[in-house]
């Protein structure tokens, strides 16, 4: 009489289903890669028509102040020289308002403009 007769059975399951779970592995790994080459796709540097770096005011600066930890990241507002205003997350160290930063502006064919803080100028203390 066998005493366990449960034991059998659980190594027969595991045993006839490897093939399953190396199949759902290869289908997750290959979901995985495609999600990944579609984020690469999303933007395409030929679509950038023109590059400029331009400075501009900041007239408002918000921290995240839930910890007491100091702020990783803040949002901004800050005013072009043509009185456009464009809100921006900034890297630590946080500017004061009234500050002049640094930005970079991608320009696309499609008639968009993207802003960003350029960090790199930031850290140095160019504006």
């Amino acid at each position: 009489m066998n005493r366990y007769p449960m034991k059998k059975f659980l190594d027969n399951w595991a045993t006839a289903h490897r093939d399953w779970q190396a199949a759902g592995t290869v289908i997750f790994l290959v979901g995985i890669l495609t999600w990944g080459w579609y984020m690469t796709q999303d933007i395409s540097l030929d679509d950038i028509l023109e590059v400029r770096y331009i400075s501009a005011k900041v007239i408002d600066i918000s921290s995240d102040n839930r910890s007491t930890a100091k702020p990783a990241l803040g949002m901004g507002m800050v005013e072009l020289k043509d009185g456009q205003k464009v809100r921006l997350l900034f890297p630590t160290p946080l500017p004061a308002i009234g500050d002049a930063v640094p930005l970079r502006v991608e320009y696309f064919k499609n008639g968009e403009s993207f802003y960003s803080l350029d960090a790199e100028r930031w850290r140095m203390g160019e504006s």
